[in-house]
């Protein structure tokens, strides 16, 4: 099981660094594209290891390549809601299944995380090449994800007048603090979610027995 103690300690080595980037954010320009590579991939690693985890459970078996690959790919959103139709189906195995369920309704809520999940969807499959299909002078129809994520950015700072208002003012630096918090904390509710997932039962004995090593870092 070598593989799969890599592939969940990379999950979560992922994950952490790139809420540590979002932190720092400053701006879309300097630090957009290496948060987008680090948390892609996280995400992507976590969904994918979740679902092989449940096939593990339902069938017995891990999901094939093609399956893996193909059918799911880099698409993120598709495989998350997979994974949480998943824990929603199985809540009742954790051994908190009223927590299992009050996150599951926090996540879906998260009107951020849902905006961060497309534009990571969009990275992943095609918009990680956006520049260089332009170059190649073959542009994409659809936005780059840099620009996807200053739409996620900008919907938090105009969801409060009041870090609306300090845009370009002297409280700009506390609300850019203010703004990279919220936009953490909606990665880091659905990073717990997945994680109380696999350690309570939802996702049965093996995802228990492994559950250490994707523990959210701190």
């Amino acid at each position: 099981m070598r593989a799969l103690v890599d592939e969940l300690d990379a999950a979560a080595s992922l994950l952490k660094t790139a809420v540590e980037m979002l932190g720092r954010y400053q701006s879309a320009a300097h630090d957009a594209d290496p948060l987008l590579a680090c948390l892609s991939i996280g995400v992507e690693k976590t969904t994918k290891l979740t679902l092989g985890m449940a096939g593990i459970q339902d069938s017995g078996c891990w999901p094939d390549k093609t399956t893996m690959k193909d059918s799911w790919g880099h698409r993120v959103v598709l495989l998350d809601r997979k994974c949480r139709e998943h824990m929603a189906s199985h809540a009742d195995q954790s051994s908190v299944a009223p927590l299992i369920r009050r996150m599951l309704d926090e996540v879906a809520q998260d009107r951020v995380l849902a905006a961060m999940l497309e534009t990571l969807d969009r990275y992943g499959t095609q918009g990680r090449f956006h520049n260089l299909d332009a170059l190649a002078e073959s542009p994409q129809a659809k936005p780059s994800p840099r620009e996807l994520w200053t739409t996620t950015d900008n919907l938090v700072w105009k969801s409060d007048p009041t870090l609306l208002a300090t845009m370009g003012g002297p409280g700009y630096a506390q609300s850019r603090t203010r703004v990279n918090e919220i936009i953490c904390a909606s990665i880091t509710r659905w990073q717990e979610l997945y994680f109380r997932a696999w350690t309570t039962g939802v996702l049965g004995a093996d995802a228990r027995q492994w559950s250490t090593y994707l523990v959210p870092r701190s």
